[in-house]
Formats: structure tokens, C-alpha cells, sequence
């Protein structure tokens, strides 16, 4: 985005060359879940399995409490794990997966990376955006719409007496600066996503979490728990209800002085993981 990452693309891990990085870092988003990751044995860096050069696991995500690991990958996995000298994982139920499954012990339980920018950088990069659509309304993330999704969003816009902006996920994705606007504007947010999570707890945003099972409920239960939000995920919700919980504000000081110590401890994990010697 503007100059700010600069990628490199490979078609192949073969067009890496030993010797072209100090370190290799691993994450974040269901990096280590076999059905989202063509080869799982290169997300553990079999790519470079006789290198002498730092492996470093950062916010590594299974996506599931489920092992969806084959034997064979289990074992292959399990081995190049033990080459990497520190591994963090992105949820709670990450660090007890490593060590039951993988014989990892020591995993630690960092904040996503997207946690570690500050705010106002992404405010910055919203007010790029020419775009403004959820501006006053309610904006709706929805990766995976259903009946029970809509009936949420139907429902806050009743008693919220909000206007619905056309939702953010399209088949045309739109550039960051206005997705990222999206999430700034809107008064109240209702998203099914991980990151819309995330954003909304940043930005401050008043957001329901509409459970998502499909792509794991790992992940959005250890993120809202952790900053005591997790009264915001529903899997459906109550026409009755009068919508006032929904509408107050979370209490964002203490949800601040969470960030502010997670994101400390997360850094100073990454830190450390690159200033050590290689073990391998």
C-alpha cells in the first residue's frame, strides 16, 4: 500500500536461495491449517529444512481447536517445528495444541499482527479513500452471508434506527483505503470476520461478532475473550431483545490497557525471537 510493503512474489520456494534472509517468519492467519495452505509442510519452512538461518513462528494460527492434520503431516510438521527457535501462536488454544500435538512446549500467545500497528495509522490510510458509503451506518463485513447473519443486521438497524451500508464484501475487492474507511466511519458494525473483530475493537467501534463456525470459532472466542469482549459473540440473537446492550458503549479504557499490555508483551516476544542465535 503506497510504498509501505514491499513483497517479494516467488511462484515456488525453490526460487528462494540459502543465504538470501537472516530469518524466516512464520503467521499469521491459518498459516497452520492444512485446508487453507497448499503444501503445510512449507508453512513450517521445509523449503529451508537444512539452512542455518532463524526460524521464527510469529502469531501462527491453526484456525480450529480440531486437529485436521494427516498422520504423515503431523509427524513431518512436528519435526521441523523443532527447529525453530521461538514460536508464538495467535490463540489461546494454539499454545496447548503445540504442545499436545506437536510436542512444542513454551508456544506463547501473542496479539494478531495487525494488533501491533497503532490506530492512527490506519485512520491515515482510510482518509485516502475517496469512497465513504458507511459513514453514519451501520457497515456489515459478512464473509460467509446466511439467513441468521441477516436477521442480525435487519435487527440492529430496528432498534438502532441506522441505515445499512451496502456490505463490504463484494466479489470486486475494494482497495485497502476503503475498506479500511469502512470500518472509520460507520457507527456500528456487524461482521462475521476475525479482523472485523479486530478493526472494530481498534477503532472503537460498537460491532456484534455473528459466530462463524466454518472457518473457526478458535479464533474470534480467544480474541474477544482476551480483551473481555466476548458477551459481543452471538450465533443468533433474540428479535425481543431491545437492542440497549448492543447500543452502549464497551468499556474501550479497559480495553485500551489489554492492547497496551499485549502489544508490549507481543513485540517484546518478536524482539527477542530475532536478536537469537540460531539454533539450528
Amino acid at each position: 500500500v503506497n510504498g509501505l510493503i514491499k513483497p517479494r512474489v516467488v511462484g515456488a520456494y525453490s526460487e528462494i536461495r540459502e543465504g538470501e534472509y537472516d530469518a524466516f517468519v512464520v503467521g499469521s492467519d491459518q498459516v497452520w491449517r492444512p485446508r487453507y495452505f497448499g503444501n503445510i509442510e512449507d508453512a513450517f519452512l521445509a523449503f529451508a529444512k537444512d539452512w542455518k538461518v532463524k526460524r521464527v513462528a510469529y502469531a501462527a494460527s491453526f484456525g480450529t481447536e480440531e486437529l485436521e492434520y494427516k498422520y504423515e503431516e503431523l509427524q513431518a510438521c512436528s519435526g521441523l517445528l523443532e527447529m525453530f527457535d521461538a514460536v508464538s501462536v495467535r490463540e489461546d488454544a494454539g499454545v496447548r495444541m503445540c504442545e499436545e500435538w506437536f510436542g512444542c512446549e513454551g508456544a506463547e500467545h501473542v496479539l494478531d499482527p495487525v494488533m501491533l500497528v497503532h490506530v492512527q495509522k490506519y485512520k491515515d490510510m482510510a482518509s485516502e479513500s475517496v469512497e465513504h458509503a458507511c459513514k453514519g451506518k451501520i457497515m456489515t463485513y459478512l464473509l460467509d452471508p446466511s439467513r441468521e447473519k441477516s436477521a442480525v443486521v435487519d435487527f440492529m438497524a430496528r432498534v438502532s434506527s441506522m441505515e445499512v451500508a451496502q456490505s463490504e464484501r463484494t466479489y470486486v475487492v475494494p482497495p485497502v483505503q476503503q475498506w479500511l474507511a469502512g470500518f472509520c466511519d460507520a457507527d456500528f458494525v456487524v461482521t462475521d470476520s476475525f479482523h472485523g473483530c479486530v478493526l472494530s475493537i481498534l477503532l472503537h467501534k460498537k460491532f456484534i461478532a455473528v459466530g462463524n463456525s466454518l472457518r473457526g470459532m478458535s479464533r474470534m472466542n480467544s480474541l474477544l475473550t482476551m480483551f473481555g469482549l466476548d458477551d459481543r459473540l452471538v450465533q443468533g440473537i433474540d428479535p425481543e431483545d431491545d437492542g440497549e446492550f448492543w447500543l452502549a458503549e464497551p468499556d474501550w479504557d479497559a480495553v485500551d490497557a489489554v492492547l497496551a499490555q499485549q502489544r508490549a508483551k507481543s513485540l517484546e516476544f518478536l524482539s527477542e525471537a530475532l536478536k537469537k542465535e540460531v539454533a539450528n
